[in-house]
């Protein structure tokens, strides 16, 4: 990669990730336990049921694991080398985003790169969309406090970027809070748009975009109903795209 490549990074709580992989992904290791409650059987002693190699699996601090942390510093929990771990991902990664904070988190990348709101504009998507076995909201004090004395290593990365974040944020300027409210109303608005005002036949006095004026964070811009197009792509469509973009096919 080029010099001057920048990395961007996304986390979340630890537990509500553990959860969701258990829920969505439903590794086989976790699916095979007997038991009435698989959670509190797995956590009591998750090395008995955790694959032998901890790359392939999907449920051992597996956000510090992707980011790179070797095994053995994920195993041993020993303080110096995750504190020295965690400044070279900080070196490396300028923005972090955190998920129970993604618009906050979006700002403050989209100061650091100098973009636009146009460059961060999104729509949720994929929330929700299956029946969950398990939930983070019922489960027990035992189950967390076992949980994340297993999940150490990610809740100190979880931690030590949320704090990051929170430094961000007051390094921003005291108008912060005004520029979040402004960016929500802005998501409101073109959902509002793209979801609704969009399906609605072209005529006279139908507009085909919605615009936004300038303001003291950014220049005036539009979303069209190209860009609503684009919003509303789902994950694999977009991700096809992408790659006939890049590599000019949509296999690799």
């Amino acid at each position: 990669m080029p010099n001057d490549t920048a990395y961007v990074g996304i986390i979340r709580d630890p537990f509500h990730q553990f959860i969701s992989i258990v829920n969505y992904l439903k590794p086989n290791y976790f699916e095979d336990i007997k038991g009435d409650d698989k959670l509190m059987i797995y956590l009591t002693n998750p090395k008995k049921y955790e694959p032998r190699n901890p790359i392939i699996s999907f449920t051992n601090n597996r956000m510090a694991i992707e980011l790179g942390f070797p095994p053995e510093v994920v195993y041993s929990k020993n303080p110096e080398k995750i504190k020295q771990y965690l400044k070279e991902l900080e070196d490396e990664f300028p923005v972090m985003l955190i998920l129970e904070k993604f618009d906050e988190s979006l700002l403050i990348m989209q100061k650091h790169f100098k973009w636009q709101t146009k460059d961060i504009l999104y729509f949720k998507k994929n929330i929700g969309a299956l029946t969950r076995t398990y939930s983070a909201d019922s489960a027990t004090e035992e189950h967390l406090n076992l949980f994340k004395h297993w999940a150490f290593v990610d809740y100190q990365l979880y931690k030590h970027f949320q704090d990051r974040l929170e430094q961000q944020i007051q390094e921003f300027g005291d108008d912060f809070v005004q520029k979040l409210d402004n960016f929500q109303d802005i998501l409101r608005k073109i959902e509002d748009f793209c979801i609704h005002k969009i399906q609605e036949p072209l005529k006279p006095g139908i507009s085909r975009h919605i615009g936004f004026p300038a303001n003291k964070w950014d220049a005036a811009f539009n979303v069209t109903r190209d860009d609503c197009h684009l919003l509303l792509l789902d994950e694999i469509q977009f991700i096809q795209m992408i790659r006939k973009r890049q590599y000019g096919t949509e296999r690799l």
